[in-house]
């Protein structure tokens, strides 16, 4: 009998380790397998993270260039609500379980988007499966640390004086970015806290905020191809949420037209895109949902004549 119980701890444990080495190489699997969040609709409650189809181009990007250099320099520009910070702080996540001695630092434009973001990472950890939920050594408002691996977590808000600045760090999540007051000061202090070393990873994801400020200027260098950052652009289009259902005999203007036949757009998104404009405007569609990473800039700068 005795001999019966070994063997099955044996098999449980190898299906264990099985499980570890699944995880450990396939990000999306541990995603969808082991991670919780809580939707956009808060009636629902908690729910496994699903990646959409915008995610996993981010996702990909991510685990391309992971592949290629053994480290992560991603710059993202997006539309509005995208789910990357979502998606970055999973991928950052999963650094840091499997990954020993991560130290990550997520910084974002204000303190509420601050604690949403890393309160999303303490229910990521909440809702582990208990065989892979690490002990944690510490637990607060600011600071999340493994017991085991030695891994931990840190957030700021871009207003801090000197947020992360004399620390060495292993990971950056940079929300936001273009809208920080003193982005290039902050960007500058923390760049030079992360080596260029292998797992590293710095991801900045932000919408757009005029052709000016360190944010543009680090895209426009990474499309130009000069250093280390890979630029990555995801159209609202490719969102799956954004869609309607089209009345019957849907008439198209002709900018109409000429955008479904550019970017391959079915007649539900062409109808999310004449609702979202008739609440708003053309030129804040434009702004929130842009496109082109080009259009995105133009659109959200400030200028005291038409953009049109």
């Amino acid at each position: 009998m005795s001999n019966t119980r070994e063997a099955s701890k044996l098999v449980a444990e190898l299906e264990k380790r099985k499980r570890w080495e699944h995880w450990k190489n396939d990000p999306e699997a541990f995603f969808e397998d082991c991670l919780q969040i809580y939707p956009k609709d808060a009636s629902l409650g908690l729910i496994p993270l699903k990646v959409n189809s915008a995610q996993k181009l981010v996702l990909e990007a991510l685990n391309q260039q992971m592949e290629d250099t053994g480290y992560v320099r991603l710059i993202i520009s997006k539309y509005r609500q995208a789910g990357f910070s979502t998606i970055s702080s999973a991928y950052i996540f999963h650094r840091a379980l499997f990954y020993g001695n991560t130290k990550a630092v997520i910084i974002s434009l204000d303190k509420p988007t601050t604690e949403s973001i890393f309160s999303m990472s303490q229910t990521f950890w909440a809702e582990l499966p208990k065989e892979i939920q690490p002990v944690l050594d510490k637990s607060n408002v600011r600071e999340m640390s493994f017991k085991e691996n030695g891994s931990k977590y840190r957030v700021w808000t871009a207003g801090a004086d000197n947020p992360g600045r004399g620390t060495t760090n292993t990971c950056l999540l940079a929300d936001e970015a273009a809208f920080w007051l003193q982005g290039e000061r902050i960007l500058a202090g923390m760049f030079q806290s992360i080596a260029l070393q292998k797992g590293s990873i710095i991801i900045i994801n932000s919408t757009s905020h005029g052709a000016q400020g360190v944010y543009y200027d680090l895209w426009n260098k990474a499309e130009k191809g000069e250093g280390i950052f890979k630029p990555l652009f995801v159209p609202w289009y490719l969102q799956d949420e954004y869609t309607l259902a089209a009345p019957d005999g849907l008439e198209m203007t002709l900018a109409e037209k000429q955008l479904q036949k550019e970017y391959n757009l079915d007649e539900g998104q062409i109808y999310w895109r004449r609702i979202k404009i008739s609440e708003t405007s053309s030129s804040t569609f434009k702004q929130e949902y842009p496109f082109t990473a080009e259009e995105s800039f133009i659109q959200s700068g400030s200028s005291v004549f038409s953009k049109e």
